[in-house]
């Protein structure tokens, strides 16, 4: 199983789980994401209120991006996306979820963590968006959600370029909310997990969707 779920009280912890190669993205992987999430309305006795998701320890990083070997030529000629809908419905969860960035977070990796609420990286993360460098063009959905973190200026030069920034740089540009010292992205994120499934739940999510709703186009 390439993810692993771990219900602790009312914060669930995701774990992308590919260590041998370095928690690449599958779409096994990523259908189990997206089946893993919280539902509105849910009857567990402990309904969850925060979501927590990071990187395999074992593979020493967040991602090292979706596994491009595992795409054939018809699905490159199609112009397959098999980001999206785990990125929608992360966008779209029902309760915040945080990501915990330790280590690389490439591509698609990059991508699944701007969808998160929330976003924890250490200051020695690597942080790259290389496309260009593989001969691959992004989808506009995975523009957009760079888009609304940073400025245009700063997602041009991260595709255009492929460079790699560390968390603190990724903070400075407005793609990570906190950027903390190397070893302390999921603690961190635990703490902000217990923050916000201590609050009233009702508020919560009434204050996500109107963020959401206000923060799109048109908004």
């Amino acid at each position: 199983m390439p993810l692993f779920v771990e219900d602790a009280g009312a914060i669930r912890v995701l774990t992308l789980s590919n260590p041998a190669k370095r928690n690449a993205l599958t779409r096994a992987l990523l259908d189990e994401l997206g089946a893993a999430l919280p539902a509105a309305s849910s009857s567990e006795a402990q309904p969850i209120r925060a979501v927590i998701l990071r990187g395999d320890p074992a593979g020493s990083c967040f991602s090292a991006g979706y596994d491009i070997t595992a795409i054939n030529e018809a699905e490159k000629d199609a112009g397959l996306d098999p980001i999206r809908a785990p990125a929608d419905a992360l966008e779209g969860c029902p309760v915040p979820v945080i990501a915990a960035i330790d280590g690389a977070c490439m591509g698609g990796a990059f991508e699944i963590a701007m969808a998160c609420t929330l976003r924890v990286a250490e200051t020695t993360a690597k942080l790259a968006m290389p496309p260009a460098r593989l001969g691959l063009v992004y989808s506009a959905s995975g523009l957009q959600r760079l888009l609304r973190a940073a400025s245009p200026s700063t997602v041009q030069r991260l595709f255009l370029t492929g460079e790699r920034i560390n968390g603190a740089e990724a903070q400075r540009q407005g793609l990570v909310d906190l950027a903390v010292e190397p070893g302390g992205a999921f603690d961190e994120a635990r703490a902000l997990a217990e923050q916000i499934a201590g609050n009233a739940p009702l508020a919560v999510a009434g204050l996500l969707d109107a963020i959401r709703r206000a923060s799109r186009p048109g908004g």
